[in-house]
């Protein structure tokens, strides 16, 4: 895999791989975003520099928590609340904001602690943009494009319950 700095700025695409997502740019692996099993929630987050589980935190909430798979220490945790944007906070408390903006083709954009944006993913069209890759490490920035993926995923999957739910309910 190539490593993300040499990566960016610039565009980079998405492709489906089984159960998660490889982050490529001109063919080239940068990483990946992978489910733990058939219906599982967990995802492993796999770059050059990274190995990182994404898990749900909480039941009835839009919470979750990144895991450094060898020493098991939570490096981030991402909170949010229906319909508003989520905040991903690093363990040295550096936080990014992740916001859906639009219904029809959302794009995702994560905006740093100064209110810049950072990324904005468009994920109809499988490509990220990385728009201030200076502002962020490249360990940290890595992460961010794998959990905005994870987002993405995490909000498809409680607006299909929740549209379960009402189907049932009526």
């Amino acid at each position: 895999m190539t490593p993300l700095t040499q990566a960016v700025p610039g565009t980079l695409t998405l492709s489906k791989i089984k159960r998660g997502f490889e982050l490529r740019r001109n063919g080239e692996s940068l990483g990946t975003l992978t489910q733990q099993g058939f219906w599982g929630q967990n995802y492993a987050v796999t770059t050059p520099e990274l190995s990182v589980m994404l898990r749900r935190k909480g039941w009835f909430n839009f919470a979750a928590e990144a895991v450094d798979s060898a020493t098991q220490q939570v490096i981030a945790t991402f909170s949010a609340a229906w319909g508003n944007p989520g905040t991903l906070t690093f363990a040295d408390g550096q936080p990014f904001q992740v916001r859906k903006q639009g219904w029809w083709r959302p794009v995702w954009i994560v905006r740093g602690e100064e209110g810049q944006e950072v990324l904005r993913l468009q994920p109809y069209e499988r490509k990220v943009e990385v728009l201030n890759p200076t502002s962020v490490p490249e360990r940290r920035l890595a992460l961010l494009v794998l959990f905005t993926i994870y987002r993405i995923r995490q909000a498809e999957d409680d607006a299909a319950a929740a549209a379960t739910t009402a189907m049932v309910a009526s």
